[in-house]
């Protein structure tokens, strides 16, 4: 109850805090109103209310200095349609959009750099700028972007509606944003093209871009490109900037070797298998990328991914001293000393001036033949060094050339060690003595009272830290406030990590310390929940480092927003609320949980049948934990009426608190109960993390383009072949002729000098003590330069020559935090789609094929021809959920191909699939290099070289595999299709392929179950839920989660969506015992609109059609009853009638058709009667007209003779008539 209450205060102590710190930007937006307003008076303000003041100020800032020190303030939304308008050239100032917007201006002219503004120079801000217009010039059309062409200052809460094209760098608010530039809290749609460094955000980013969020389309429309001829130069056909097709093209930005932080991407990037690399975020980059979200679709050729295209390593060279570097120091100091014998020898006695200058002529004579043969050796050593860098450029140039030549690299053989202990390693716990008991209390008592003082201290250190942010909160605005406010936050940081470890330490000594603890039934309960507690506070321990190297994060997001002149409260908002939210409900409150059940333990352990045991180490450790508490400052773990300033006091109180427990038992099994119940909750905590993937149609067939495609790649094999046929052999000088011939000049200098030596030695014996020390000095010297002479040769002989041993892959050295080469935490979402190299996260980690490592290499040690390229390329803590779908090979959950680098604790959730191809995986499809720590929970679909975990791998080590493969073929396991590297503690569950290529391999690569896997420690949270996800192409319908093995019935799937003029459905699945989740997308096919029977007549026609808007699994039910009766079914389609097509038995002319009993209105179509029904099961009965034929017959028979009697009569009358005529006459 007593813990009960104190989390009660602790929450409520933790929710004032929030109020409080949310409640500061809402003060400030008050004073930052005011200050506006004071500002607006000053005479240093201008203010812009028209397109002709904009125009002015325009045409005034022509002049480089007109801005600068100066704030231009937008009083009003300004248009220029209509109006001609001309770009800001160069602005160093403050301009304020103020909310406003510039709209309807269009740039079309010759040339590059265009924008609103040109460039925003190093001291220039714009910011709260809304523009809408159309930025396409003509001519080189570089460097352009919808705010500015080049931003070398900061961009800050502005927004972009327009279109963007041009060539190269075009970005929807910059083109190009240079090392020194900021672009913060900006927003990006429209459309933006470009064939090279195409980004919602910015063209290229060299500085940094941070919250930004871009819904522009970028690159979607299919470009024709083509070279130019004219001005083709041979090696710009293996650049892929000078490429005619599209390349780099990202989200955020085309191209990166800066900083992106916590951006979004929500629009779609490239077109179906044209451009390479093509990235949600970031198309290429050795920068750092952390926190992003990619939600939209993204297209490519080559390298594709949903974070970054292409992720290349960032170089440093580091140096070595070599031999030469030990010659030149030798040769050096021995001509110091010939110097200083010189001197010394002028002042000697004329008894051996003759010996003197021999000896004196031959150093002067080894002075000039050391200098040549040491000219001799940089000759040597600068021809190996070109050399050298010939080989790397070539090298470099054939990796992306000829991506076959990678099957020829060695394949490791090195076994991997068994793995590591458990941390927590069971040992001999028990002593059978009371001297051993005695000796563990000596070691556990001196590590509380450090436990104290490592309490008192993180106590200390919290409170500074809340003080720090709470002062950073408050201070917001005021630049010497947040200043100091930034420094104390580092520094108190800085002590709160320090404690932690110091706490860690402490721990880990008392738990080796009870390890060795008396094994007696009066101590056993409460030392084992001591050592529980002890367990579990490092596990928090560690998480909690690891979350403060998160806060240092975002630290230093606050110091780059700081030290770019950002001030408004929103853009620091993330980050301190990810600092409090650690403190306050993350790590940091579980760290001091921890605490509490460490104290609950030895509070039961004081006061069981044990505390007489304790009691006299207790009494002698009091007075010295006392003094030091009396020493330091006042506590700040509070706890309800009581101020707990060591853990001393923690016990005291404790004691009192359990005054009211019958017995040490019942205590014991009161916190067992508190903390099975602690376990209970953390169990039934875990979150649900919807699998977002969906399953695309197929890619489009290349049809007659691909034979086009495949005869320029077969020009690319030739050209090659050419290339390198072309070029000189490179070779590598050794020790040749003109440098022995130095060598063996020096050394018989060195030697006739030895020889004179000893002479002159012999002539001033006892004569002259400082020469002969002189002479001793340079003949050890000399003997020493010899020695160097003979190392140096065998070592350029000896000096190997392939690019491999230059370089140096560090990146699985990374430890978290910010670094060059690193995409961290980023999340994927959308669908990707590629022909070869499709990555969730990265389409490659690898090196672009024009790269040049010379041009932005960092350098570490002094200059020598013993050196190392050390590479970094590294995905870190980042998840993919989107569906990833490569044409052909190299497809991955995280990564498609993976040169170099390490992937890293990285999840992949989303389908994988190569539709025509191989070399898929969970989170690689083809990787040379390591994955570390990382999970696949995914459906796989591939050729050749499937795996769960990859494709084809090298190293892979801690990962779990929990996929379902659709479709293989050769080399297909749980966890790798093949593996050339180290297996080390990798698990999967569920199928029966092996781990690799069909076998398991124990402690390496094994299988576990489903509760097993769910279990371990390090399995993601995603993995505890099952959930089946339905989707209408981006849109989610619905979601059913379920247990592994349980069914879903059908009345539990949400509603199919409609489609005017289709049917639709959900994909194919058995929802029986099912054991993974997954995608079913909603499919729709055009209305049928006629269905028939399955009755026919004789020649075949059917007995009945219906018209309507059926599926193609709607059936016409017709039964005949009787004759030519029916009894007739239809689906109920939604209409209210239905076109009836009867083909009569006996034809359609005589016959009557009747429906439930009611005579219809019918129409002759052919053989067939029409009518028209309202119900969808019905009767039809048929009447044939009825005809007396005997009755017909004898009517026709005395009609006849009427006929004919008439007839009769008329001719007689007739001729009588005229017989009277005639009689007359």
């Amino acid at each position: 109850m007593d813990r009960i209450k104190r989390i009660s205060a602790a929450v409520a102590a933790l929710t004032m805090c929030a109020n409080i710190c949310s409640a500061v930007p809402a003060v400030y937006a008050e004073d930052y109103s005011a200050s506006a307003k004071i500002s607006a008076d000053k005479s240093d303000v201008i203010y812009i209310n028209s397109a002709e003041e904009f125009a002015e100020f325009a045409k005034n800032c022509t002049l480089d200095s007109y801005s600068v020190g100066k704030t231009f303030v937008l009083n009003a939304d300004i248009s220029f349609a209509d109006k001609e308008f001309v770009s800001v050239p160069s602005f160093g100032g403050v301009f304020d959009g103020n909310g406003h917007k510039i709209s309807g201006f269009s740039i079309t002219d010759n040339g590059s750099v265009m924008g609103l503004f040109r460039y925003v120079e190093k001291t220039g801000r714009v910011k709260n700028l809304n523009v809408s217009g159309k930025v396409s010039p003509s001519g080189s059309a570089k460097k352009c972007g919808g705010i500015a062409g080049v931003n070398k200052g900061t961009i800050y809460g502005c927004t972009f509606n327009g279109v963007i094209t041009g060539k190269e760098q075009c970005g929807g608010i910059v083109g190009l944003n240079d090392e020194n530039g900021m672009v913060a809290s900006c927003k990006s749609l429209g459309r933006i093209e470009a064939n090279h460094f195409a980004g919602g955000i910015a063209g290229q980013n060299t500085g940094f871009i941070m919250q930004c969020e871009n819904a522009s389309s970028v690159n979607t429309n299919a470009t024709d490109s083509s070279l130019d001829l004219d001005n083709l130069k041979f090696e710009d056909l293996y650049s892929t900037e000078s490429a005619a097709d599209i390349t780099d093209c990202g989200g955020i930005t085309g191209y990166s070797t800066g900083s992106i932080q916590n951006c979004i991407n929500r629009g779609m990037v490239g077109y179906p298998h044209i451009g390479y690399n093509i990235g949600g975020i970031c198309g290429r980059q050795n920068g750092y990328i952390s926190r992003c979200e990619n939600y939209g679709t993204i297209n490519g050729r080559k390298d594709t991914g949903g974070i970054v295209g292409q992720a290349e390593p960032h170089f440093s060279l580091l140096f070595s001293e070599t031999g030469m570097n030990k010659l030149r120091d030798r040769l050096d100091e021995m001509n110091d000393i010939i110097d200083r014998t010189i001197d010394d020898a002028n002042n000697s006695s004329n008894q051996v001036s003759g010996d003197m200058d021999d000896t004196i002529d031959i150093l002067q004579q080894v002075r000039s033949d050391s200098d040549d043969f040491l000219d001799e050796a940089d000759r040597v050593i600068n021809s190996n060094i070109d050399s050298i860098n010939e080989l790397s450029a070539r090298v470099s140039d054939l990796i992306d050339m000829s991506e076959p030549a990678s099957d020829s690299f060695s394949k490791a053989s090195d076994s991997m060690t068994d793995a590591l202990d458990t941390l927590w390693e069971a040992g001999d716990m028990m002593a059978d003595s009371l001297d051993s008991t005695d000796q563990a209390f000596d070691i556990i008592f001196p590590g509380l009272k450090d436990l104290s003082d490592s309490i008192k201290s993180l106590g200390d250190a919290n409170k500074n830290l809340r003080d720090s942010l709470s002062s950073l909160n408050s201070g917001l605005g005021d630049e010497e406030s947040m200043k100091d406010a930034i420094d104390s936050l580092k520094d108190n940081l800085d002590d709160f990590k320090d404690t932690n470890e110091n706490i860690k330490r402490i721990i880990t000594d008392m738990l080796n310390a009870l390890e060795n603890y008396n094994d007696s039934t009066e101590t056993k309960d409460a030392v084992e929940k001591i050592k529980n507690a002890l367990e579990k506070l490092s596990g928090v321990s560690d998480s909690l480092a690891d979350d403060l190297d998160k806060a240092e994060d975002d630290l230093d997001a606050i110091k780059t927003l700081y030290d770019a002149g950002i001030r408004d409260p929103e853009a620091y908002d993330t980050y301190i609320s990810d600092i409090l939210d650690i403190l306050s409900e993350g790590s940091g409150s579980e760290f001091f949980d921890g605490l509490s059940d460490l104290i609950d333990g030895i509070s039961d352990l004081v006061n069981s049948d044990a505390a007489s045991n304790l009691k006299d180490v207790l009494e002698r450790c009091s007075d010295d934990i006392r003094d030091t508490i009396d020493n330091a400052p006042t506590a700040t773990i509070i706890y309800p009426n009581v101020n707990i300033s060591s853990l001393y006091d923690v016990i005291e109180y404790l004691k009192k608190s359990a005054d009211g427990v019958d017995s040490a038992g019942e205590s014991a099994q009161s916190l067992i109960d508190r903390i099975q119940d602690a376990w209970d909750y953390v169990d039934d905590a875990s979150a649900s993390l919807i699998a977002a993937a969906y399953k695309a149609e197929e890619a489009v067939q290349y049809g007659n383009d691909s034979v086009t495609y495949i005869s320029d790649g077969m020009d690319c094999v030739h050209d090659i072949i050419d290339y390198f046929a072309g070029k000189p052999e490179i070779s590598f000088t050794g020790a040749d002729d003109a440098f022995i011939e130095k060598r063996d000049t020096l050394s018989d200098s060195i030697q006739k000098l030895l020889d004179s030596l000893s002479v002159l030695n012999d002539s001033t014996s006892g004569s002259v003590d400082i020469l002969s020390e002189d002479f001793r000095q340079i003949n050890d010297k000399a003997s020493e330069v010899s020695d160097a002479v003979l190392d140096l040769v065998d070592e350029l002989n000896d000096k190997p020559t392939e690019l491999s041993d230059y370089t140096q892959d560090i990146s699985a050295e990374d430890k978290g935090g910010w670094a060059e080469g690193k995409i961290s935490a980023s999340k994927n979402y959308g669908q990707i789609n590629g022909d070869v190299s499709v990555g969730g996260i990265a389409g490659t980690m690898g090196i672009e094929n024009s790269i040049d490592p010379e041009g932005d290499i960092e350098k570490v040690g002094s200059r020598s021809y013993d050196f190392v390229y050390q590479s970094r390329t590294v995905v870190r803590e980042c998840v993919n959920s989107g569906e990833v779908i490569s044409k052909k090979d190299n497809v991955g959950g995280i990564v498609g191909e993976m040169d170099t680098g390490c992937v890293i604790n990285s999840i992949g959730m989303g389908s994988v699939q190569s539709t025509d191809g191989g070399y898929a995986g969970g989170i690689a499809g083809k990787s040379s290099a390591a994955i570390y720590g990382s999970s696949a929970m995914c459906r796989i679909e591939g050729g050749d070289y499937v795996g769960g975990i990859a494709g084809s791998g090298h190293d892979i080590h801690s990962c779990i595999s929990f996929v379902d493969i659709l479709d293989s073929d050769e080399n297909t396991g749980a966890v790798a299709g093949e593996c050339d590297g180290e297996l080390e503690n990798n698990v999967y569950s569920g199928g029966d392929v092996g781990a690799v290529d069909g076998v398991s391999y124990s402690e390496k690569a094994y299988p576990v179950t489903y509760e097993e896997m769910i279990a371990m420690d390090g399995t993601p949270e995603e993995f505890r839920v099952l959930t089946l996800v339905f989707k209408n192409e981006d849109d989610i319908v619905g979601t059913v989660d379920f247990k592994y093995g349980e069914s879903v019935s059908e009345d539990q799937l949400p509603a199919v969506p409609k489609k005017d003029g289709y049917f639709s459905r959900w994909e194919e699945h058995n929802y029986e015992h099912m054991t993974y989740g997954g995608v079913i997308n909603a499919e729709f096919f055009k209305n049928v609109t006629t269905i028939s029977s399955e009755m026919t007549r004789e020649n075949g026609f059917p007995v009945m059609l219906a018209e309507g808007t059926f599926t193609d699994k709607d059936i016409l039910t017709a039964e005949n009853v009787s004759g030519d009766d029916w009894n007739v079914s239809i689906p109920d389609d939604g209409t209210e009638s239905h076109l009836i097509r009867f083909l009569p038995l006996n034809g359609a002319s005589g016959t009557k058709v009747f429906v439930d009993g009611q005579k219809v209105d019918t129409e002759e179509d052919g053989k067939y009667l029409t009518f028209t029904v309202t119900s969808c099961d019905f009767t039809i009965t048929t009447e044939e007209h009825s005809y007396n034929i005997p009755l017909i017959a004898g009517a026709s028979a005395g009609g006849a003779a009427v006929i004919i009697a008439a007839v009769a009569a008329a001719v007689h009358k007739k001729k009588k008539k005229a017989l009277e005529n005639v009689i007359r006459k």
